[in-house]
């Protein structure tokens, strides 16, 4: 389902991820942080090398989980239609996991980087370039806004997403602002937490007003 070149990319992020865990690692100490709360305190430690490759090791899973889903479950047609913008959306969660995976090893190696307002900022992008796709995904039951009346029908699924895409890219423009103005972690986690509220919210009530306007229509039904 996903385009050999999208692929391919994938499969570059993934190794250039790991090989830059590789070529830091001996600039991190034995036990590094692996986690910090709200407040950008760590809370979380580990080896050095759960930092150094651990961000790629699970993107390998999570891209290869992205490649099989398509082909195994339903609406394999509508992902035909679609296969081209899905294959960026791989690429583009792909490239937000290895910024992360850069921001956190070198926070490891002891650069004064501020996590929570790096954090904001690549949320931020990745929430604007995916919103900027919305309205083109089609029915399916992995990527896109998905409640029960999306699912449940065409229409109701298409004008969520043309509508619910323009809300994504303003709340990422919200959430990279929030980081790029250097404010502090927690209120960059607030900021984050409650764009995403806002937009989960509004997609369960939208659809469902939508889905009642069409005639509360179910596609799946017998």
């Amino acid at each position: 389902m996903i385009p050999r070149i999208h692929l391919l990319i994938s499969l570059a992020l993934i190794l250039g991820g790991a090989a830059f865990g590789g070529a830091m690692y001996s600039r991190l100490p034995e036990r590094v942080a692996t986690h910090w709360n709200m407040h950008g305190v760590a809370d979380g430690f580990g080896p050095r090398w759960e930092l150094a490759f651990g961000v790629p090791v699970v993107l390998a899973g999570v891209m290869l989980l992205l490649a099989l889903l398509p082909m195994m479950g339903p609406f394999r047609a509508n992902f035909e239609r679609f296969r081209v913008v899905y294959g960026r959306v791989c690429v583009t969660v792909a490239a937000a996991m290895v910024a992360i995976h850069v921001v956190i090893v070198l926070k490891g190696t002891g650069r004064a980087i501020d996590i929570g307002a790096a954090m904001a900022v690549i949320c931020g992008v990745l929430f604007a370039v995916l919103g900027n796709w919305m309205g083109k995904l089609r029915r399916n039951l992995y990527v896109g806004i998905r409640t029960p009346w999306t699912i449940a029908n065409d229409v109701v699924w298409e004008r969520t997403h043309r509508v619910g895409g323009r809300i994504m890219m303003v709340c990422g423009a919200v959430i990279a602002a929030a980081g790029l103005m250097g404010l502090r972690d927690t209120t960059c986690f607030i900021v984050v937490m409650s764009s995403v509220g806002v937009l989960v919210a509004w997609s369960f009530v939208y659809s469902y007003v939508i889905y009642r306007r069409v005639g509360a229509v179910d596609e799946l039904a017998a």
